[in-house]
């Protein structure tokens, strides 16, 4: 879920945890968690909070909802392309033997 704190910081919540994207540290955590190929992050705890009204706001929470989709997009088609080279990889050995 992503929202906006009362310092108007950009807050996403995932697994239980709060992720300040300003906060040098928790945005570098936050990051490892979304690219670790193990964790499977759903686009879905990208959703924005209902609480978040001001237009400004909004746009800002859409735009790292865009930026991060876009990320797991790539990050699913990579994995995915690599498991069916792998597959056809086993294949050909197996064809060989």
């Amino acid at each position: 879920m992503i929202r906006i704190n009362e310092d108007e910081k950009v807050i996403i919540s995932y697994d239980s945890k709060d992720y300040c994207l300003k906060d040098k540290e928790q945005y570098k955590q936050f990051v490892i968690k979304l690219t670790d190929p193990i964790t499977d992050f759903h686009k879905d705890n990208l959703e924005i909070d209902e609480s978040v009204q001001d237009p400004r706001l909004k746009s800002i929470c859409e735009k790292y909802k865009q930026f991060f989709s876009a990320y797991l997009d790539d990050k699913n088609n990579i994995i995915q392309k690599a498991k069916s080279e792998f597959s056809k990889f086993k294949e050909e050995n197996e064809q060989t033997k």
